[in-house]
This record gives structure tokens, sequence and C-alpha cells, in this order.
């Protein structure tokens, strides 16, 4: 295992290297914030639920085994902690909604597709659309699709992982997938004729 990979940093974390926490911390908090924050819908919360992963994730360091990526185990105790202030929040159990995608925090994968930088003014226009139509489109998918689709283009997750994460069969996961590339795929062939 490398050194400087998150997991051995987590190791030795749960040595008792602050410098590895750090280092881990400093690579993390932006994505996990982001994905919190969009999970949340702008709710009030965001903070308490970042601040009690990280807090989850050093009472977990002893127990830490790399037995997944660091990142998909971290969205793991953040899902949790996003769970229980739902729960707390809505005491009739409605569903957990996901990501209220913010419009200038698409999936690396979308704007890279939408990248151009000999573009024009007009087509800066465009993509500024296209980028609206796009974040549309993923705020009207089904929550679990929605979640689906942001761990598999956002994190760069296996089906594996995300069934893990999500409590589902991998079948269920890729099915999840499959019918939220559709439903975008759909949404946006209309949009751009």
């Amino acid at each position: 295992m490398d050194d400087d990979s998150d997991e051995s940093l987590m190791i030795a974390f749960a040595r008792g290297d602050a410098d590895a926490f750090d280092r881990l911390y400093t690579r993390h908090r932006g994505w996990l914030y982001r994905m919190i924050g969009r999970t949340l819908g702008g709710a009030p919360g965001t903070d308490d639920v970042f601040q009690e992963t990280w807090l989850a994730l050093i009472r977990s360091a002893p127990r830490y085994q790399p037995r997944a990526r660091f990142t998909t185990w971290l969205y793991l105790l953040a899902r949790q902690r996003l769970v229980d202030s739902w729960r707390t929040a809505n005491p009739a159990g409605d569903d957990l909604p996901f990501n209220e995608y913010d419009d200038d925090e698409l999936p690396a994968v979308l704007l890279a597709a939408l990248a151009d930088p000999d573009a024009d003014p007009a087509r800066l226009v465009e993509r500024a659309q296209l980028r609206s139509i796009v974040a549309a489109a993923i705020r009207e998918l089904p929550p679990a699709q929605r979640e689906t689709f942001l761990l598999a283009e956002e994190m760069d997750l296996s089906l594996e992982e995300i069934a893990s994460i999500t409590g589902v069969a991998r079948e269920t996961a890729k099915s999840r997938l499959r019918y939220a590339r559709s439903r975008l795929l759909q949404a946006l062939s209309g949009t751009l004729r």
C-alpha cells in the first residue's frame, strides 16, 4: 500500500499520527462538504453533519480496516449521519431527499464534456444554459437513482461500492444507475433538439 494513499494515512492516524489526519481532512473536506450540502438541499445542518462525520471518523479510527476505498468508507460515515439528521427532522419517516443539485457543481465527467477553452461569449451562454438543463434533469431523478448516479459519476465508485453504501444488491444498484442514465438521456435529448 502506498504510504501516501488515503488508506495508509488512515492507518497512520489510527496509530496516533495527527499529521495523517490533517492530510486526509485537507484532501477530502471539499467534496464531502459539497455532497452533504447538496444532499440536505440547502437545509440547515450541513456544518453539523460535516463535523459529526469527521468526529465519527476519529472515534472509529482504532477499528478502521481498509476493506474498501477510503472515500467509500468516509461517504458511508456521512450518509449514516445524514439519515440520522433526516430522521430527527422528519419523524413521519418521509424518504430522504438527495442532492438538490447546484448548477455550478456538476459531476466532473459532465463538466469535462462541457469544457471548451476556445469558446466565444455566445458559446459560454449556451454552456451555462446546458449546465442548468443537466442540473434540472438530475434534480428530477428519483432520490435513489439520483444518489446512485452521483456516487457513480461524481465519486467514481463501482457498482459493488455503491451497493454496499446504499445497502442494496449489486443488481439493484446497476438497475438504478441504468434507469438514471436513461432518464437523463431522455430528458436531455428532448431539450437539445
